[in-house]
């Protein structure tokens, strides 16, 4: 973990104490897994936030980072249609912001899921990372056919709402928010280095903080 998202998880834990100090995250903030869902989480929110402000495309970075800020909200109240609603949000943001820099013509906020992957071919980076636009679009589908609610089995209200706070830590959910968002971060990334996306020192220093030694060299040569 990299010393400036080890300050933030610090500060991170803190809050939860603070704000959630019978949550299941709350109790279990030291385990690896936990660790590294917030450690993607925060990672990509940055990349996206430290992205050129007065860009085309700045108004999906600013969805990409609020999803994802939400998301670290929504952890320690164990609510999975919460997870699902900020990470298809953040995906579908990328998505459009794709699509807004292969044109720049057509203003992409209200292009919906359906006409983007029926589009997705003709986009150039399709031909090149194939695989990984992809999986944006299973990402943003298979979170969106999970926006299902289930019927609440407690009939006292104060207990339903004390059981989903205090319910252990679903690993599995915790797993497949760690890939889905690693597997975002991941397609950000090679999206700024396709579209030789234009960064100052500055930027380059701050995302610097963020990512990993070789992502490093590959967005200093731009």
């Amino acid at each position: 973990m990299k010393k400036d998202i080890q300050t933030e998880y610090k500060r991170y834990c803190e809050y939860l104490e603070s704000y959630f100090p019978e949550t299941s995250l709350a109790h279990n903030k030291s385990e690896i897994l936990v660790k590294d869902v917030f450690e993607v989480t925060m990672s990509l929110s940055k990349i996206a936030h430290f992205l050129d402000e007065d860009s085309n495309y700045s108004y999906f970075t600013n969805l990409i980072e609020y999803n994802l800020n939400n998301l670290l909200y929504f952890l320690p109240l164990n609510e999975l249609v919460s997870y699902n609603v900020s990470i298809r949000n953040c995906t579908e943001a990328i998505l459009k912001m794709i699509f807004t820099l292969e044109d720049e013509d057509v203003d992409h906020k209200s292009t919906g899921y359906r006409t983007m992957k029926d589009n997705r071919e003709r986009l150039l980076i399709y031909q090149k990372h194939k695989n990984k636009i992809d999986n944006l679009f299973s990402i943003y589908s298979n979170r969106s056919n999970s926006l299902h609610l289930k019927k609440a089995n407690e009939v006292e209200l104060t207990k339903m709402l004390e059981n989903k706070l205090c319910r252990q830590i679903n690993k599995t959910e915790m797993n497949e928010i760690k890939q889905d968002l690693s597997n975002c971060k991941t397609t950000l990334l090679e999206v700024i280095c396709f579209y030789n996306i234009d960064l100052s020192t500055q930027q380059k220093l701050n995302l610097k903080r963020f990512v990993s030694k070789s992502w490093i060299e590959k967005l200093y040569y731009l």
